[in-house]
């Protein structure tokens, strides 16, 4: 902030009520009564520069205490000192002023002035009283233009941080996915060859899929569920009747996008913290509701033992829903069932950046 530059609060001030306060610094000193309109106009015209440098003087003292301690903490000591200077500026001026008049430096009596005694003091009061009320809304300004810059900066810092833990989260998902699908694939090689390479043919297509998009921290429904179905078919392998996978939503027909993998991330967690059997098959279900939410549903039958977890797969995909600010997703577990609705975000284009909303 400059200080020998008023702001734009501070310009209003000299524009609208700084006249008025002239002319009611004048009405309370004066008798108008005993002066013609020329005089009056012309008195006006001679207090309205001694006024604005009065004003001006009253900017560079604000904008130059503000900037000397600029901190929050600060502000009662910068309120007690603007209010100690502002008061001794108006004061040096009136009295300085009063000075000139009397010594006959100023001469004003060729204007006929008659002053009203009785009304001194409280035409030298009004000018403090007005200083302090410019001061209050010029600060008031600047505490609003700070909070702002700071929130700002807040909410940069929170989403370099969001972005940093996002990025830490997929750099553990990859290896993951590989890591079991190779074991499968290993497992198949050595049971039925004509299998094993239909799996390596699924698998090719899914990293492709991955090597192509997967700096990318969202994907348009219609990818996600082409994936989606690659990787059903991999589970179908994989588990048999044992995994039964259910897909109602046609991408289609529905516009928006998903984070990336994040339908792959809570097929796989299912799998990872239920039994999956023939006799007790594992059903998942992924649905559209109401062109507003993708909601993956399994029925829940926990293993005996608990499986070790990091809950990256849901901490990756709230993540990424947070760094969008949507607070709408939903993981709801009853008794029999678990259940997860993903927000379908809404890409709209405004002054040709992207905005991610949910509609």
């Amino acid at each position: 902030m400059s200080i020998y530059k008023p702001t734009r609060i501070q310009w209003i001030t000299a524009v609208f009520p700084l006249p008025l306060v002239v002319i009611l610094f004048l009405y309370l000193l004066i008798d108008f009564s005993t002066l013609d309109r020329g005089n009056l106009i012309l008195l006006l015209l001679l207090f309205t520069p001694i006024s604005v440098c009065s004003w001006y003087t009253c900017v560079l003292v604000n904008n130059f205490i503000t900037r000397k301690f600029p901190r929050e903490t600060e502000t009662t000591k910068r309120a007690l000192i603007l209010l100690f200077a502002q008061v001794s500026i108006h004061f040096i001026t009136v009295i300085g002023l009063a000075l000139f008049i009397l010594n006959g430096i100023i001469d004003f009596s060729f204007l006929n002035i008659n002053f009203v005694n009785e009304n001194f003091l409280p035409a030298i009061l009004l000018g403090p009283v007005f200083n302090i009320i410019f001061t209050i809304i010029w600060q008031v300004e600047y505490i609003f233009n700070k909070w702002k810059t700071t929130l700002a900066e807040k909410e940069y810092m929170e989403h370099e941080l969001l972005q940093q833990e996002f990025d830490r989260l997929k750099l553990q998902l990859n290896p993951h996915f590989l890591f079991n699908n190779l074991n499968v694939l290993s497992s198949l090689i050595s049971e039925d060859k004509e299998k094993a390479s239909y799996y390596l043919d699924e698998l090719s297509k899914i990293y492709r899929y991955l090597l192509r998009r997967g700096n990318e921290d969202l994907a348009t429904l219609e990818d996600e569920f082409a994936f989606i179905r690659s990787y059903a078919a991999l589970l179908k392998i994989r588990f048999g009747k044992a995994v039964q996978m259910n897909i109602e939503a046609d991408a289609g027909k529905i516009s928006g996008l998903l984070p990336m993998l994040s339908l792959q991330l809570l097929v796989e967690n299912a799998i990872k913290h239920n039994i999956a059997s023939k006799t007790s098959p594992l059903r998942i279900n992924i649905r559209n509701v109401n062109h507003s939410y993708i909601e993956v549903t399994n029925n829940l039958q926990r293993k005996q033992f608990s499986v070790p977890s990091n809950n990256v797969g849901l901490a990756n995909i709230q993540t990424k829903y947070r760094m969008l600010n949507i607070e709408n997703m939903t993981v709801i577990q009853t008794v029999d069932n678990f259940e997860v609705k993903l927000p379908i975000i809404k890409l709209e284009y405004k002054e040709n950046k992207h905005e991610y909303t949910h509609n």
